[in-house]
């Protein structure tokens, strides 16, 4: 991973939390807002992403990310509301960016690398509505922290099983 990278990574992360927070706390008085403020935040956290990852065509895959992020989390919104069950609603908070992040981080347009992360995506959701089952300030501080810097994490795991698979070590 590149420096330019992480520091992508970081300011997502700082983009996506921030909103993350804010959607909270208006989400008591206005939860249109509060949907509205996450959701920008997702926007502007995955444009971040893409551009300050270096990615070529930034603003044409941003596009493509941040679309596949708003539709994952509307989805799960959706299924929330028709079967009464708040574990898709929290599921919704970590695949939105998830998803999202899985698209917008470059190197773009590797199917095994992004098979990977969506993977990754997953066991994060799993993790992440566990997390809120337990305790759910927890998961309040603590869910938009961890799923962009987990997907380098994933990438990372990848680098090493490409090397290992192309230079395997003498038996």
């Amino acid at each position: 991973m590149t420096p330019n990278r992480w520091l992508a990574i970081a300011a997502a992360t700082l983009i996506w939390a921030l909103s993350f927070w804010f959607g909270v706390l208006a989400l008591a008085t206005r939860p249109v807002a509060a949907f509205a403020i996450v959701g920008v935040g997702v926007v502007f956290a995955l444009y971040a992403l893409t551009l300050l990852s270096g990615s070529e065509r930034g603003t044409d895959i941003a596009f493509r990310a941040a679309l596949a992020a708003l539709l994952a989390g509307s989805l799960l919104l959706v299924a929330a509301q028709v079967v009464d069950d708040r574990r898709l609603a929290i599921a919704a908070v970590i695949a939105a960016p998830g998803v999202g992040g899985s698209l917008a981080l470059a190197p773009a347009g590797d199917l095994a690398r992004t098979a990977l992360r969506l993977v990754a995506v997953g066991a994060l959701t799993v993790i992440g509505v566990a997390l809120y089952g337990t305790e759910p300030a927890v998961f309040g501080l603590l869910a938009p922290l961890y799923v962009l810097p987990l997907l380098a994490v994933a990438d990372g795991y990848l680098e090493r099983v490409r090397r290992v698979v192309a230079d395997p070590p003498p038996d």
